[in-house]
């Protein structure tokens, strides 16, 4: 009886197929949507509250003092 040398067999690695990518992918694409349109609200939110005068700058509030608003003084 003549013993046979074992021979390695290798076994491919589960890989994940390419639907599994295309699912990751498209879920990486949507936060991303998600996350730039938060980023978009936000910063629209702040330009209309900046807009209307409540964040408290004081520098940023319509004023009087333009000459259009006055009468020219009496002569």
């Amino acid at each position: 009886m003549k013993l046979v040398a074992s021979i390695p067999v290798l076994i491919p690695k589960k890989e994940g197929s390419m639907t599994n990518q295309d699912d990751e992918e498209k879920r990486n694409m949507r936060i991303m949507w998600i996350a730039s349109g938060v980023v978009v609200l936000f910063i629209v939110g702040l330009m209309g509250l900046s807009m209307l005068g409540m964040l408290g700058n004081p520098g940023t509030s319509p004023t009087d003092m333009s000459s259009q608003s006055r009468t020219a003084p009496a002569q």
